[in-house]
């Protein structure tokens, strides 16, 4: 088994990575190119909305997470009480 941060599989995911990022680089250029700037709209517009869609997880998703979170742990701590208290009642009535 290998270990956590193994500089193998880090650069194993960076290298596709990197050459998608090129080649979707070079396609947006020639499409600008091709279209006479038309396309860069449409770049700005698909990156308006990775924008728009990060501010609205900093602003709403992180804080409903943490409050998620937040009645996750109180849940886990009533089921490990009720547990705790199940436990102790191994006796039945005996007729």
């Amino acid at each position: 088994m290998s270990e956590p941060n193994d500089p193998v599989q880090e650069r194993s995911r960076f290298l596709p990575m990197l050459m998608a990022t090129l080649a979707a680089g070079v396609f947006c250029l020639f499409m600008i190119l091709i279209t006479g700037g038309f396309f860069f709209y449409v770049v700005a517009a698909v990156l308006g909305l990775i924008l728009l869609g990060m501010f609205h997880y900093a602003v709403w998703g992180r804080a409903m997470d943490q409050e998620a979170a937040a009645e996750r742990q109180r849940q886990e701590m009533l089921d490990k009480a009720k547990d705790t208290l199940d436990k102790g009642k191994t006796w039945t009535y005996r007729r």
